[in-house]
């Protein structure tokens, strides 16, 4: 007989905001996970901050924040920093948290979707996944609006030869 595992299935979306520096030369950022799905307690997850694109984390900060445990690091030479979230009670998958981290940023324009992990409660990871923009831009391809303005142009000019 097969037991099937419980399912630690977590999405987290994220939104970014450019801070004003307070170090010259860091381009300091503020980002807003929104952490959604059913966790056991003892288990967690981890977001990280590979070097080449991180700097220092600064402040960091959860809600519920009596539900978790929070450790974190930057990102060295060495090695990626994190910030991970232990939760100590059984999270509900229709609570979400929101975790906040305010972070350097190294690349260009603004920072985009981050790997995370989702481990258990012997801090083995049991997925991984990626952070996604909390509401994507969108916005109509260069070529569709060029084509809608070529299409009406013509339409005001065949009206005007038929009158």
């Amino acid at each position: 007989m097969l037991l099937a595992a419980p399912a630690h299935a977590l999405t987290i979306h994220f939104s970014a905001a450019d801070l004003p520096d307070v170090t010259a030369g860091e381009d300091l950022w503020h980002y807003e996970y929104k952490v959604q799905g059913a966790l056991d307690a003892s288990f967690g997850f981890t977001l990280l901050y590979p070097p080449a694109l991180y700097g220092p984390l600064g402040a960091i900060e959860i809600s519920p924040d009596a539900s978790w445990f929070l450790t974190a690091l930057s990102p060295d030479p060495l090695g990626d920093g994190f910030v991970s979230a232990l939760a100590l009670a059984p999270i509900d998958a229709a609570q979400p948290s929101v975790l906040l981290v305010d972070v350097v940023w190294k690349g260009q324009g603004a920072p985009g979707t981050q790997a995370f992990q989702v481990f258990n409660d012997v801090f083995a990871v049991v997925s991984e996944g990626r952070t996604q923009p909390d509401q994507p831009l969108s916005a109509p391809e260069p070529g569709t609006f060029l084509l809608v303005a070529t299409g009406f142009a013509l339409l005001t000019r065949c009206a005007r030869r038929h009158r």
